[in-house]
């Protein structure tokens, strides 16, 4: 072979490489969707059980890949939030009075499954109920005022 088709054998291979990685960036944000969407509904049906007991609880979607559910009993909020082509879910806590202390807040990380997209925590693979279930703890149990003080300044 001569070096002009070693160069157009070179070319051709990279550009199929980058078709084959383009369908399948595709099949995983398509996969990653389907994991948020049924994320969000587990989160909307948790958020309605929740305020069957107590009437504080209520579900927002904000938009395609964000939602807010909030307890007005125990004055915490969380926003939870996709990034698919960044493979991640964040979720972040806010108090809804200004003396009300909320956890750090939290990042799911998409993984590429058999079939499917996996949610984890750090290398943790979480079940959908397990994914809630992290998200929404804090906001089964008040939050705890904290102690303003005045400094000297």
């Amino acid at each position: 072979m001569s070096w002009i088709s070693d160069r157009l054998k070179n070319r051709f291979s990279f550009k199929m490489k980058a078709i084959r990685q383009s369908r399948g960036d595709a099949l995983f944000e398509a996969r990653a969707a389907q994991r948020w969407t049924s994320l969000t509904d587990g989160l909307q049906w948790d958020a309605k059980q929740l305020h069957r007991i107590n009437r504080g609880t209520s579900f927002k979607q904000l938009s395609d890949y964000a939602c807010r559910i909030s307890n007005s009993s125990t004055k915490i909020a969380v926003v939870v939030t996709a990034d698919l082509a960044a493979r991640t879910v964040r979720y972040s806590y806010e108090p809804q009075q200004t003396n009300i202390a909320v956890p750090e807040p939290g990042l799911l990380a998409l993984r590429e499954g058999r079939n499917s997209v996996e949610l984890y925590s750090a290398d943790q693979r979480l079940n959908p109920e397990r994914a809630r279930r992290v998200i929404l703890e804090p906001l089964l149990s008040p939050g705890k005022p904290m102690e303003i003080r005045k400094t000297g300044t």
